[in-house]
């Protein structure tokens, strides 16, 4: 509130509706300076109108120390031994408000009653309206999901920017605030691209992780149906670490690998091309060693596609594929060539786009 001088004499006539003109006035000015003025009125009057028995007891020296510390309203703590407002002493101290007039004990009661009432209810009304705030300024969360075939590019508040690979979901807020830290949630997999902030770290969770950073370039992967969350970085420092874990993250670097097991431990080791990690970021699709069953994988979110295999002839558990395909290619181009390079063959369902690989050799 401000700290322009408050008659609580006028103020409580203006509560209690006693008040004269000049009164009702003079608070109307008080009112007008500032908005938390009114708030405060409208909620000293709905204390006034509750009954006795709502009304709770507090600590009055408390109460008034508290008020004269934040607020330094022109008021006087006056012990009876001590001639100098304000001096600290053991024995309790007395409120002194202005009065334009001289009243009998039985008014200074009724008076003193109200102004402690007033004092009690602003406290209360404080905190109320301290917890509000802190409520508005929290940001509102958004998810952002994107569907097989499918990828979202974010810029966010900070100046950072992310982009969302195919069957992922991130979970962030509008903004981040200033004195906070910036928190994202991540299912799935996408390439964050960090503005550097020293004083707020950047963290990304998954159900099993936390990944930490003040600014750079790199990827976390966290399918659901991976038992690990790797986290590739091409450019600065990260720190991986288990979501629940309150030690300070292990550090990877730019080119290195880093992978979270389900036990919660964390291997690091460097990687000569990033590609296939980050290749689909620029729009490739691209294969290294990749077991046929991750082939498969990629290939559902990158077409939004049901694969399935014929395995009974051939055990496929050993085929790797290393390829890289452009987006400018067609499925079926894409298809085809994997069909060659592990001596498959395929078919397309027009219907429910289901592709189902048999092994060559059934054909022959």
């Amino acid at each position: 509130m401000n700290n322009e001088y408050i008659n609580w004499d006028a103020l409580v006539n203006y509560i209690t509706g006693h008040s004269s003109q000049e009164e009702e006035e003079m608070i109307q000015e008080w009112i007008n300076m500032d908005p938390k003025h009114q708030d405060f009125i409208e909620f000293l009057e709905r204390i006034w109108q509750s009954s006795a028995e709502e009304k709770h007891e507090w600590d009055v020296d408390t109460a008034w120390s508290r008020f004269n510390e934040d607020y330094n309203l022109p008021f006087e703590a006056k012990d009876k031994n001590d001639k100098i407002a304000g001096k600290k002493t053991k024995q309790k101290s007395t409120l002194r408000m202005p009065l334009r007039r001289k009243r009998n004990w039985q008014s200074w009661v009724a008076v003193a009653a109200s102004v402690l009432m007033i004092f009690s209810a602003f406290f209360a009304w404080n905190e109320l309206y301290s917890a509000e705030q802190m409520v508005v300024e929290e940001a509102p969360e958004r998810v952002i999901e994107t569907q097989y075939g499918q990828r979202t590019y974010l810029n966010l508040s900070d100046g950072s920017s992310i982009i969302l690979n195919a069957g992922s979901k991130i979970r962030l807020p509008e903004y981040f605030n200033e004195d906070a830290p910036r928190e994202v949630h991540l299912t799935g997999e996408a390439f964050f691209e960090i503005d550097h902030d020293p004083d707020r770290p950047f963290v990304v969770y998954t159900d099993a992780s936390a990944t930490k950073v003040l600014g750079t370039k790199f990827q976390v992967s966290s399918y659901p149906e991976s038992a690990n969350v790797e986290v590739v970085v091409s450019d600065g420092k990260i720190g991986l670490q288990n979501r629940d874990s309150g030690e300070s993250g292990v550090p990877v670097t730019r080119n290195q690998l880093g992978v979270l097991a389900e036990d919660g431990s964390v291997t690091v080791t460097a990687i000569a091309n990033l590609s296939p990690y980050i290749g689909w970021t620029e729009g490739n699709l691209v294969f290294y060693q990749t077991p046929l069953e991750e082939t498969l994988l990629k290939l559902e979110r990158w077409y939004n596609i049901e694969t399935d295999i014929d395995t009974t002839l051939t055990k496929t558990e050993d085929q790797e594929l290393t390829a890289t395909f452009s987006e400018n290619q067609t499925m079926d181009e894409v298809l085809e060539a994997i069909s060659i390079a592990l001596n498959l063959e395929y078919r397309k369902s027009d219907r429910d786009g289901h592709v189902f690989f048999t092994n060559n050799q059934s054909q022959r």
